[in-house]
C-alpha cells in the first residue's frame, strides 16, 4: 500500500526529532569571553542527558601556541588553577585571571548510555592586557640622503597595540599620507621608515603604544641628528 508523500515526510521529521533529543547536549551562554587581567570571568558549560546516568565532564585548554592541557580532569581542577578558580556545576569561574589564561577551552561531556554519547563545545577566552612601555630603536645620528628606520614594539598588550610616532611632541602620521612624503608609518609593526632623511628630519622622536586597554604607553624621547 502506497503512503502519501506528506505522511512519509512527516514520519522522517518525527524520527529526526526523536533522534536529535536522544543524545547528550552541551551548550554555553557565551562562546567568546573577554575580561581584564586580574578580574574574574565565567566559562559556562551546561549539558542535558537522554538517560539518568553519571556523565564524565572534562575541560581542556588549547593555548595560543596550540598546546593542549587538562583544565578539569577526574573531578579536579588543574593544580595551577586551584587557587584562582573553582567549578560552578559544570562551569568554570576564574576569580583572578592571568594573561596566560587566554586560549580556547573545550568542555567535553561523555554519557555512555545515550545514543550519541559524546559532545564538546569550544569557548574562546581573551584576557585583555594593557600595553607595556614600548622598546624603541631610534638612531642618534644619520647621514643626509640615507634610508633610516625607527622601530617601536611592545609584547604584553592584548589585543595587539597600534603605534603612533611623534617628532618634537607632535604626531606625524598624517604627514605620512601626503603626496611625495619622505617617510611611512606602519601602525601595526610600529616602524617609521624614511626613504631619505634630510637635516629637517633632525629632532626628538618617541613612539606611543595603544590598544585601548588602560593608558597608552610611550618610550623615552631620543634625539636623531641628521648630518652631511
Amino acid at each position: 500500500m502506497w503512503l502519501p508523500l506528506w505522511l512519509i515526510f512527516l514520519g522522517h521529521f518525527v524520527a529526526l526529532c526523536i533522534w536529535g533529543v536522544s543524545a547528550v547536549v552541551v551548550e554555553s551562554e557565551n562562546y567568546n569571553v573577554e575580561a581584564l587581567e586580574f578580574r574574574e570571568a565565567i566559562l559556562t558549560c551546561k549539558y542535558q542527558l537522554e538517560k539518568n546516568q553519571a556523565a564524565r565532564l572534562e575541560w581542556k585548554k588549547v593555548d595560543l601556541n596550540g598546546e593542549v592541557s587538562f583544565v578539569f580532569f577526574n573531578n579536579s581542577l588543574a593544580a595551577d588553577l586551584q587557587k584562582r578558580a573553582e567549578m560552578m556545576g559544570s562551569s568554570i569561574w576564574f576569580r583572578n585571571l592571568s594573561r596566560g589564561d587566554s586560549g580556547q577551552y573545550r568542555c567535553e561531556v561523555s554519557a555512555p548510555l545515550d545514543r550519541k554519547n559524546f559532545q564538546e563545545i569550544i569557548i574562546n577566552l581573551a584576557v585583555l592586557v594593557a600595553p607595556s612601555i614600548p622598546a624603541c630603536d631610534i638612531p642618534s645620528s644619520a647621514m643626509s640622503g640615507s634610508a633610516v628606520e625607527l622601530k617601536c614594539r611592545e609584547k604584553e598588550g592584548n589585543p595587539a597595540s597600534e603605534y603612533k610616532w611623534f617628532k618634537n611632541g607632535l604626531a606625524i602620521e598624517l604627514s605620512a599620507k601626503a603626496v611625495n612624503a619622505s617617510y611611512k608609518v606602519d601602525k601595526t609593526t610600529g616602524t617609521l621608515h624614511f626613504n631619505t632623511v634630510t637635516k629637517e628630519d633632525t629632532g626628538e622622536y618617541y613612539c606611543e603604544a595603544n590598544n585601548k586597554i588602560g593608558k597608552p604607553q610611550r618610550c623615552p624621547a631620543k634625539r636623531m641628528q641628521v648630518g652631511k
